[in-house]
């Protein structure tokens, strides 16, 4: 469901009953800059990361190498993912890149669900396709 209509529902639900107030929930709502390329983000940045725990594993890398990127003649492309240490919670996933705005639903799902990052490791997927190839 887009933000839009989640917000929406929300409103109704507020001017149609008396009860208690309805408040949609954003937690892992990714945002997406159409641009060439495709910039997304799901969840913290990483300034907003270190602010909430101790223990943060930040992974970043340039991918304009991997495939994906080759073949579409992307020359910028990358990602920056951050994980809490404690818990291994996704606390934000950063993409810039050939597929980004499809791929960033991914992490959203995960984030929303709270799946930890050692689960989405184990997690087969369909191969070829933007989200799982490299090199």
């Amino acid at each position: 469901m887009p933000v839009a209509a989640q917000h929406a529902h929300a409103v109704a639900g507020n001017l149609l009953s008396g009860g208690s107030p309805h408040r949609p929930d954003d937690k892992g709502v990714p945002s997406v800059v159409f641009a060439i390329p495709p910039l997304a983000r799901v969840g913290l940045s990483e300034d907003e990361a270190r602010e909430q725990t101790g223990d943060l594993r930040v992974k970043c890398e340039l991918t304009f190498n991997w495939f994906t990127a080759k073949y579409r003649g992307e020359s910028c492309a990358g990602f920056k993912t951050l994980v809490d240490g404690t818990n291994y919670r996704s606390l934000g996933v950063h993409l810039m890149g050939p597929g980004a705005e499809d791929v960033i639903n991914l992490f959203a799902l995960a984030t929303q669900n709270d799946v930890p990052a050692t689960r989405l490791k184990q997690v087969v997927l369909a191969f070829p396709t933007p989200a799982t190839t490299s090199g």
